[in-house]
């Protein structure tokens, strides 16, 4: 599937990644957390 993240199951059991892959999903994950923390910041001084 193109555009699909390149996680790959070693011959060990462990979980591999590409760095570039973790560091866009870390980025990801900030901007989305960020944001839910502002939506509550701006609800609450709202009300």
């Amino acid at each position: 599937m193109d555009g699909a993240w390149s996680v790959r199951r070693g011959g060990d059991g462990t979980w591999t990644a590409d760095w570039a892959d973790l560091l866009v999903h870390a980025t990801d994950e900030l901007a989305h957390h960020g944001a839910e923390i502002a939506l509550l910041r701006d609800l609450y001084r709202w009300r």
